[in-house]
């Protein structure tokens, strides 16, 4: 029996290709189908038409199963490249994950090395604000140091001025205490000279 739907000598063989029913997986490989050897009798000197009939059909059979050949051919040359492009993509894929791999190892360090950076910027901060505080604290017990030296000198002169005064009233007693002492002589003396006298 002849196919109807095959090629005549020739032509290219009609279009077989369907939706893989693989879309995620490799389809299985497509082995060429083993076809009996072509009727090889030997027929009779006689020319009958259905020796001749037999003949073409014969003929068309096995220009058919060529054709189915060359299409199994052609199926499993287009079943190799796409072995061949799944098998790209799935390099590319696995060196794809890889890159994003390290990309989130890269990443989590930089996060880290960010907090580190807060954590340290943060540390910093508050050293400033406790050394601004202690600025502050040195600047007031200073600025209170300084008027408490102003009011010791203060009073530093004023108890210059009353020492300078109770040595000059110290010196005039010393002088009135040696005229005292002048005159006392001077009595006693007279004293000494009457009692002579008398």
């Amino acid at each position: 029996m002849v196919d109807e739907n095959a090629a005549a000598p020739g032509e290219m063989p009609p279009s077989t290709t369907t939706p893989s029913p693989y879309p995620n997986q490799h389809p299985p490989p497509i082995t060429p189908t083993k076809h009996p050897p072509p009727n090889t009798t030997t027929t009779t000197n006689s020319d009958s038409p259905k020796s001749t009939m037999t003949t073409t059909r014969e003929s068309r059979a096995t220009a058919a199963l060529k054709m189915k050949d060359e299409q199994i051919r052609i199926l499993t040359a287009q079943n190799t490249t796409l072995h061949t492009n799944l098998d790209d993509l799935e390099t590319e894929t696995t060196a794809i994950q890889h890159a994003r791999l390290a990309l989130e190892e890269e990443n989590r360090t930089l996060r880290e090395r960010h907090f580190e950076c807060q954590s340290r910027a943060r540390a910093a901060e508050a050293a400033l604000a406790k050394t601004r505080q202690e600025s502050s604290d040195r600047d007031e017990k200073l600025s209170i140091m300084t008027s408490q030296n102003g009011e010791l000198l203060r009073l530093l002169e004023v108890e210059e001025g009353t020492n300078a005064t109770l040595a000059s009233e110290c010196e005039g007693m010393k002088s009135e205490l040696a005229a005292l002492r002048g005159e006392r002589a001077a009595l006693a003396n007279a004293v000494r000279n009457e009692e002579e006298v008398a």
